[in-house]
């Protein structure tokens, strides 16, 4: 059976997302712009577990990490204009469909504002770390990145199964 090709409006909540994600990408390229030639010439470019760095390269791998926002963000946007294309674990029907969309447009709204505010504060820290100010993510970054990404699509998995 073909789903239906519709496309929900976005709520309140998802334009407050959606803002988020965006003022979050514009931050990082706009910090990076701003703080470049004082950043220092080493600089963090991974962190273990623990949130301490464990390896090092050049400034020029700051750049990473804005342009993998910037793709994502992009990605992202385009993919939830489409929500009849993603994978559902309920059937989508006529009757269903919007309710279900728009639950999965929020979902991947909110994926997005968590993944690239943890990209933001990766790049804050790893400035701070390279000019001395810090130690490193602190070791509660990874249980707030592992909350922010699945805590949304535990919500989503209960609230989608709840829909007839």
């Amino acid at each position: 059976m073909d789903r239906p090709k519709i496309n929900p409006s976005p709520t309140i909540f998802d334009i407050v997302l959606e803002g988020l994600a965006a003022l979050f990408v514009i931050w990082m390229i706009v910090m990076l712009i701003a703080d470049y030639p004082s950043i220092p010439e080493r600089v963090p470019t991974h962190f273990n577990a623990a949130g301490r760095p464990d390896d090092w390269g050049s400034k020029a791998s700051m750049l990473i990490l804005p342009v993998v926002s910037i793709v994502l963000y992009a990605g992202l946007t385009v993919l939830n204009r489409y929500p009849y294309i993603f994978n559902y674990p309920f059937e989508i029907t006529e009757k269903n469909a919007g309710k279900h969309y728009r639950l999965a447009k929020t979902m991947v709204t909110f994926l997005k504002m968590t993944l690239t505010g943890s990209f933001l504060f990766i790049q804050l820290k790893s400035m701070e770390v390279a000019s001395g100010m810090s130690g490193g993510l602190g070791s509660a970054f990874i249980f707030i990145l592992l909350a922010g990404t699945f805590i949304p699509i535990i919500v989503y998995f209960i609230v989608a199964s709840r829909i007839k």
